[in-house]
């Protein structure tokens, strides 16, 4: 990880901390020390949930219906614009924008490389009042693609994502497994 994703991960583990002492609740993201399946409601109506499956190092991340048993925990940068990895639980595997296959997304070992780099941009969905939060790609940014965010298709796959985030905004909103 990256001196400043560490000095940013360690800020938003105290914000989080003293939101939970404050009393504050919501559907904010999960804190860095917690795993949680990372899901978007199914945009196409077939089924109420879509979640982020890891099939290993150097394939690509699947979108399955809702958890079951097996769905991938992750770990994701957790505060709004904090900048970091999204982490496989309990192995060294991240998301990583392939460029080379049409900006779908894998599982690549975590290095700290910018392909793995996601913005954590949350959100209120005017339409429901739920936080969800948009993962925009580092990458992208950097490297003159625009904005790109996080999306589920058969696989995760980057889609443009206009500013500001809900207008017109094709990335999906995502949020932990069980939350609102």
């Amino acid at each position: 990880m990256k001196p400043r994703s560490s000095r940013v991960s360690a800020l938003a583990v105290g914000v989080l901390a003293l939101s939970a002492l404050a009393g504050f609740t919501g559907a904010s993201p999960a804190s860095a020390a917690s795993w949680t399946h990372l899901c978007v409601d199914d945009p196409e109506g077939v089924t109420a949930v879509i979640c982020a499956y890891s099939q290993g190092l150097d394939n690509l991340v699947a979108a399955y219906e809702e958890p079951v048993n097996g769905t991938t925990n992750w770990t994701y940068p957790n505060a709004n614009n904090a900048e970091g990895e999204i982490k496989q639980a309990n192995v060294n595997l991240c998301m990583q924008v392939d460029a080379a296959a049409g900006d779908h997304v894998r599982g690549a070992a975590c290095v700290g490389d910018q392909a793995e780099e996601w913005i954590n941009i949350y959100f209120v969905d005017p339409s429901t009042g739920r936080g969800r939060t948009v993962f925009e790609s580092v990458w992208a940014l950097d490297n003159g693609q625009g904005n790109l965010c996080l999306q589920a298709s058969n696989y995760l796959i980057l889609n443009y994502c206009p500013r500001p985030i809900g207008q017109g905004a094709v990335a999906d909103l995502w949020y932990e497994w069980g939350t609102s």
